[in-house]
C-alpha cells in the first residue's frame, strides 16, 4: 500500500528515510518520492533527499533538474565523495546530449511543490513530469524479456509475431523499457533519451493511467539448488590469470560439483546457457563487457568481483594501466558494469563501504586458502638465519621505504638476521647497503608456488602507508601467514586491526623497531603468535568460503 505522507512524523528523519528506501524496494517510485520530498520540506539541508531526488529526475531524463540537486548537496556536504561522482556522471550525461533545458521550469515547479503544496499537488506534478502514475512493473518487464526471447529464438519469428499482436502492443512500453536498460548498459546515451520519449509519447497516446497500488514482485525463498547442476561461466582476462582469489575461488567451485567455463579469451559460447556468470574486472577489456551486457539481456545474474579499490589505485600500480580509471573509457566501463552487476562481491569491509555508500548492492566474501593443497600443510622450514621478508608487487616501494630504516638498524644490531624480498627487485635495491650474504631475492612466482616463497620466511612484514588505497586492502597477507604459522608485524589498516591475530601492530616506526627487536630475542614470543595465527587462519579455510560463494549464488538466482 502507498504510505500518505500526512502519516510522517517530521521530528524522525532516519525513520522517514527507511520508510522511503523500503517504498523504493517495494517498487512504489512514486511513494517513495513523496517521502523524500516532504522530507526536503522539512529538512531542506538533508543531502540523501537532494541526492536520491536527483537521481530520480535523472532517470526521467531531467539532468538539468538532477545537477541542480546536486550541486545542492554538495553545497550541504563539499567533500562527498559520492556527491561528486554523481556530479561528475551527470556532467558527462549532459555534454553528450543535446537536449533542451524546458524541464527547468517543471523542476522549479516541484521544488516549489516540496516547499509549501500537500502531498496530493505534489503527485499531481510528479504526473506532469513522469506522464504516469507509477513505473513499469518488473513483472511486465519480465513477461516483455520472456516474450522477446520466444520471438527471437523462434524459427518463424513473423509468424509468432503475428498470432501474438494483442500482447505485443500491451507490453510495447515494457518491450522500450528493456531496449532502454540494454541502452544504458551499452553507454549508449543518446539513444536511451529517444526511447523514453517514445515510451511517454506511447503512454499519453493511450492515456496510461496505471494503479498505484504495485505490488513488490514475488520473490521465491533461497532455492537449495545442487551445486552439481550450478552452470557458472568466469569472466576474466590474461591480467587475472594468477590471481589468487580467482583460482582459489574457481577451484573451489570445481570441487563442489560445480560445471565451470573460464576463458582468458573471448569465446563463442552462448551466455544463456550458464545459470550464473562470475566476472572480475571486466571493464578492462571491450570483449567481457559485451558478454557482461549480454548476460544482463538474457537475465543471467552476473556476479562481479572486484578485489581492491580501483578508484583510488595509485598511478605507479603495476596493473594500473590495465585496470586502473585513468582514462575516460575505463571508467565508463567501470562504471557501466557496476550497473550491470546483480551484485558485487568484495574481500574487506572498507572497500564494501566505499561501493555501498554510493549505492551499489555490495557483500564482503573474505579472501581464504587452499587448505586441500598438500604445500600448505607441509610442516614450518627451519633456517640458518633468522629470515625477516617482504612479499608484494612492484609500485609498493614506497611503503617498504617507510621502514626501511628501522629493518636496516636491527640487521647491524642481530647479524644472524636476513632480508628476503620477494616479488619487487626495486623493493630489494633498497637494502643494497647490506651485504650480499644477508639479502636474497625471490622473483614473482605463480600462485601454486606461493607457499614455497612464503616458507622462506619467519617473520613476515607488511607495512602499508596510510592511503586511500591501502586503507582498502585484503587481509590475504595475514591470513596467509597464519596458515602457515609465519608471526606477522603490519600497519594499522583496517583488514589488519580486524584480523589481528598472529601478529603485531606496528603504529610508528618506533614501534617497528621495538617489535622487530622483540620477535628477534623472543622464541615464545614467536611461538605463540605463530600458534594464535594458525588457530585463528581455521576460519579461512576455502572449505569455510566456498559454501559463502555457494550460498550468494543461490539467493541471486532465487531473487531473478
Amino acid at each position: 500500500m502507498p504510505i500518505s505522507v500526512d502519516t510522517l512524523q517530521p521530528t524522525d528523519l532516519n525513520a522517514m528515510k527507511e520508510q522511503g528506501r523500503a517504498l523504493l524496494d517495494a517498487n512504489q517510485v512514486e511513494a517513495a518520492i513523496q517521502v523524500f520530498l516532504h522530507i526536503l520540506r522539512e529538512y531542506p539541508d538533508d543531502v540523501d533527499a537532494h541526492l536520491f531526488l536527483g537521481d530520480c529526475y535523472l532517470d526521467h531524463g531531467d539532468a538539468d533538474a538532477a545537477l541542480l540537486l546536486y550541486q545542492q548537496a554538495m553545497d550541504r556536504a563539499p567533500n562527498e565523495e559520492k556527491v561528486l561522482r554523481k556530479i561528475q556522471a551527470v556532467k558527462m550525461i549532459k555534454n553528450q546530449q543535446s537536449r533542451p533545458k524546458e524541464n527547468t521550469g517543471d523542476f522549479s515547479r516541484i521544488t516549489q511543490t516540496a516547499i509549501s503544496a500537500s502531498p496530493q499537488e505534489i503527485a499531481d506534478e510528479l504526473k506532469k513530469i513522469t506522464n504516469h502514475d507509477t513505473p513499469i512493473t518488473e513483472e511486465e518487464v519480465m513477461r516483455a524479456a520472456r516474450l522477446l526471447d520466444e520471438i527471437i529464438h523462434n524459427d518463424s519469428p513473423a509468424q509468432i509475431v503475428a498470432q501474438r499482436l494483442d500482447e505485443i502492443d500491451d507490453l510495447l512500453p515494457a518491450l522500450l523499457e528493456l531496449n532502454i536498460r540494454q541502452a544504458r548498459a551499452d553507454q549508449r546515451l543518446d539513444l536511451i533519451e529517444g526511447l523514453q520519449n517514445l515510451q511517454r509519447n506511447i503512454n499519453l497516446q493511450r492515456g496510461v493511467k496505471l494503479s498505484s497500488k504495485h505490488t513488490q514482485p514475488s520473490v521465491t525463498l533461497k532455492r537449495q539448488i545442487a551445486a552439481q547442476d550450478l552452470r557458472i561461466r568466469i569472466i576474466s582476462s590474461k591480467r587475472d590469470k594468477n590471481s589468487r582469489r580467482l583460482i582459489l575461488l574457481e577451484q573451489g567451485l570445481k570441487k563442489i560439483g560445480c560445471k565451470i567455463s573460464s576463458t582468458e579469451d573471448n569465446q563463442s559460447d552462448s551466455i544463456d546457457q550458464f545459470d550464473v556468470v562470475i566476472a572480475q574486472n571486466p571493464h578492462s577489456e571491450n570483449w567481457m563487457m559485451e558478454r557482461l551486457a549480454e548476460a544482463h539481456g538474457a537475465k543471467v545474474p552476473v556476479i562481479l568481483s572486484i578485489e581492491s579499490d580501483l578508484e583510488q589505485m595509485p598511478v605507479n600500480h603495476p596493473d594500473y594501466e590495465m585496470v586502473g580509471l585513468g582514462t575516460p573509457l575505463q571508467s565508463k566501463a567501470y562504471a557501466a558494469a557496476l550497473l550491470l552487476a546483480d551484485i558485487i562481491v568484495v574481500p574487506g569491509e572498507t572497500l564494501a563501504n566505499n561501493l555501498g555508500s554510493a549505492g551499489y548492492p555490495t557483500q564482503v566474501i573474505p579472501d581464504g586458502w587452499p587448505d586441500g593443497d598438500y604445500l600448505w600443510k607441509k610442516p614450518v622450514m627451519t633456517h640458518s638465519m633468522l629470515n625477516l621478508g617482504w612479499v608484494g608487487t612492484p609500485g609498493q616501494v614506497e611503503d617498504v621505504f617507510s621502514i626501511r630504516r628501522m629493518v636496516v638498524r636491527v640487521m647491524r644490531e642481530f647479524p644472524h638476521v636476513c632480508i628476503v624480498i620477494g616479488g619487487d627487485p626495486e623493493v630489494y635495491r633498497l637494502f643494497d647497503t647490506l651485504p650480499e650474504a644477508r639479502r636474497i631475492f625471490l622473483p614473482s612466482i605463480d600462485y601454486e608456488d606461493y607457499p614455497y616463497l612464503l616458507r622462506q620466511i619467519d617473520i613476515l612484514l607488511v607495512p602499508y602507508r596510510n592511503t586511500p588505497f591501502n586503507r582498502s586492502r585484503s587481509d590475504h597477507l595475514l591470513v596467509d601467514a597464519g596458515a602457515l604459522g609465519i608471526p606477522w608485524i603490519g600497519s594499522p589498516i583496517t583488514a589488519h586491526l580486524n584480523w589481528s591475530s598472529g601478529g603485531l601492530i606496528a603504529n610508528t616506526p618506533d614501534e617497528w623497531h621495538t617489535y622487530l627487536r622483540q620477535l628477534i630475542l623472543d622464541n615464545e614470543l614467536r611461538a605463540s603468535l605463530s600458534n594464535a595465527g594458525l588457530v585463528k587462519s581455521k576460519v579461512r579455510k576455502m572449505s569455510e568460503i566456498i559454501p559463502q560463494w555457494l550460498d550468494l549464488i543461490r539467493s541471486v538466482l532465487s531473487t531473478r
